[in-house]
């Protein structure tokens, strides 16, 4: 569980904004959040029409690398609303998680579950993200670009060492019956999803395969690497307050991460069931605590992607202490 500087932050930061403002920072409005899984399904609908009909250019590779990101906003909206909110109870988000999460090929259950270890053991050797600190080479960061290597990646295939940890989503992971039970009836429905898919791309090839299973394979982990950097990639090790990678985002990005990424997702750790559509007012009220509380604000996502590709950063680590110890 989160240690008892974090808890204490938490505390110091709700003390601070008072009961009131934490009460109207979690109201819900479930009409954003019917919108949030319209808006984004038409998107990637829309993307596989053109994907399938656009001729190759600047255009298509535009709208390839954009679907890459609308496929992940799948990943984050079922993160929002059925991982942690649970809205409309269990049922719902039941349904609602294997929605958004069998397009990208993974059992539901156990993303959910596993999110929920990620929380609960962070910055510890029981963290079910523990899989990133094999991001230690750039060749694993490249293939990491790909479905298949992230695959490789978060089952800790890549690990420089013999490792016991459990993989991401395994099924050591995984021990009661009845998780293990929804997670068996999650990989029927991906595998019987998956064939519909393989079964329609004989009938509209260029729908299917451009428009969804090449940007699966190419683009949505370039999205996810991006997601990667950005959530706990650069931080300082011991202080709450940069826990996550505190880049400044702004419109664009928070729409392409949904409010989850960044500044963002330090207020995340903090207050997890923040809705996305409150999340510019947690910004707003939290990044000067943060700021106050030692936290270095980064602005440019360049330097930042420089500092992980080109100058090989490790993933977790305080950059800027890494960086002066090198000198």
């Amino acid at each position: 569980m989160y240690d008892k500087s974090h808890q204490e932050a938490t505390r110091y930061i709700h003390d601070r904004l008072g009961r009131e403002t934490i009460l109207a920072l979690h109201k819900e409005n479930y009409v954003y959040d019917a919108l949030a899984l319209i808006v984004v399904w038409s998107l990637i609908l829309s993307l596989i029409v053109l994907l399938g009909t656009l001729p190759f250019g600047l255009v298509w590779f535009c709208c390839f690398i954009l679907q890459g990101f609308a496929l992940q906003l799948l990943a984050f909206i079922s993160h929002d609303l059925f991982n942690h909110r649970q809205v409309g109870g269990p049922l719902v988000t039941r349904i609602g998680s294997m929605l958004c999460l069998t397009p990208l090929l993974f059992s539901a259950t156990a993303v959910i579950k596993t999110h929920h270890e990620h929380h609960r053991y962070f910055g510890t050797e029981d963290d079910s993200e523990a899989y990133k600190k094999d991001l230690d080479r750039r060749w694993v960061k490249l293939l990491f670009l790909s479905f298949p290597g992230i695959l490789l990646v978060i089952n800790r295939k890549l690990s420089r060492e013999s490792t016991t940890d459990l993989a991401y989503m395994g099924k050591a992971r995984h021990r009661d019956s009845e998780t293990v039970r929804k997670i068996a009836f999650d990989q029927k429905i991906v595998m019987v999803f998956f064939a519909g898919m393989l079964v329609l791309g004989f009938f509209w090839p260029s729908f299917i395969f451009l428009g969804y299973f090449l940007p699966l394979l190419f683009a949505t982990p370039l999205a996810s690497t991006c997601r990667t950097i950005l959530e706990h990639a650069d931080i300082q090790p011991g202080n709450p307050y940069n826990s996550s990678t505190f880049y400044k985002t702004g419109f664009l990005s928070r729409l392409l991460f949904f409010w989850s990424s960044g500044d963002c997702h330090i207020v995340h750790h903090f207050f997890p069931t923040i809705p996305f559509y409150r999340m510019n007012d947690a910004l707003k009220l939290m990044n000067p605590i943060f700021q106050e509380h030692g936290a270095i604000e980064q602005r440019s996502f360049i330097t930042i992607l420089y500092r992980w590709f080109i100058e090989n950063k490790t993933h977790g680590t305080n950059w800027m202490i890494e960086e002066s110890n090198r000198l």
